[in-house]
């Protein structure tokens, strides 16, 4: 992926009795006397039907049940010498994910630029998560973050906000997982997995290795494996060493890339919400 590799040069950065029941003969006899046989009962005038056997309960989630949206909003508010970097990285978090791991769902729903409000996020999942033809929705976003606080295209949104938002909507039922690449994305986490989502993800502090990490994550997602599996792949000792170090010299203090997992560990692509 030639993306990737320049972003990681210039960044050194960015988981489905039957019963048979006998009837029973009964004979009997009186004191060697012969019991009279009944009277041969009369027809009756209703005609039994079998019942049919219970649909079988869905164990996973193929292609045509699941829906992923994408959320990207990184050139926004930054520095004038830094948005060409960072409208790179909208660009290449939306082929990548197009690519990699769109695919794998029926629907891919995108909100970059001036729709990625939190507004529409907030709408957007409700509309998506009631839909019935959607069994799972995963959620990826790509936005700013700081503790507790994630940046939409119209400004900062604290993630428990969101939470009071969408958690009286009860749509557990649908919400698979949301995975983010944002700063102090752990942060988040807990919340999304209290409004709903079965699994959240997310950096500890400043995430500087999506360069190296979100390949893995598309990947490894894409092919079934499960989230627990996925992010300790992308959580290379090795590459957050590099990624980190590159980011604390180029100014970042609080660096640790170092992804977490809240809520259920073993989702897959496959799975079912709950």
């Amino acid at each position: 992926m030639k993306p990737i590799k320049k972003l990681a040069r210039i960044l050194g950065t960015t988981s489905m009795a039957c019963f048979l029941a006998g009837s029973l003969a009964e004979s009997a006899s009186a004191m060697g006397k012969a019991v009279p046989a009944p009277a041969p009962s009369a027809p009756s005038s209703s005609t039994s039907t079998s019942s049919q056997p219970p649909a079988p309960v869905p164990t996973s989630v193929d292609k045509n049940g699941r829906a992923l949206m994408l959320v990207v909003n990184l050139s926004k508010n930054v520095a004038p010498k830094d948005r060409w970097l960072y409208q790179f990285l909208d660009a290449s978090s939306i082929s990548l994910t197009q690519v990699g791991l769109g695919p794998k769902y029926r629907s891919m729903h995108l909100l970059a630029g001036s729709n990625a409000t939190s507004g529409n996020f907030v709408s957007n999942v409700s509309s998506l998560a009631k839909k019935p033809e959607n069994q799972a929705l995963d959620v990826f976003l790509h936005l700013h973050g700081s503790p507790g606080t994630l940046y939409f295209y119209d400004g900062g949104k604290f993630s428990s906000s969101i939470k009071a938002e969408l958690q009286p909507q009860n749509l557990s039922s649908k919400l698979r997982w949301l995975h983010s690449t944002a700063c102090y994305g752990s942060t988040h986490a807990q919340d999304f997995v209290d409004l709903g989502f079965r699994t959240a993800t997310g950096s500890i502090a400043v995430n500087a290795d999506s360069a190296y990490a979100y390949p893995i994550v598309l990947s490894l997602y894409g092919n079934n494996t499960t989230v627990s599996d996925t992010i300790n792949q992308a959580n290379n000792p090795n590459m957050l060493a590099i990624q980190d170090a590159a980011a604390r010299m180029k100014g970042f203090s609080d660096v640790n890339s170092k992804k977490l997992v809240k809520g259920q560990s073993d989702t897959r692509i496959s799975s079912l919400t709950k």
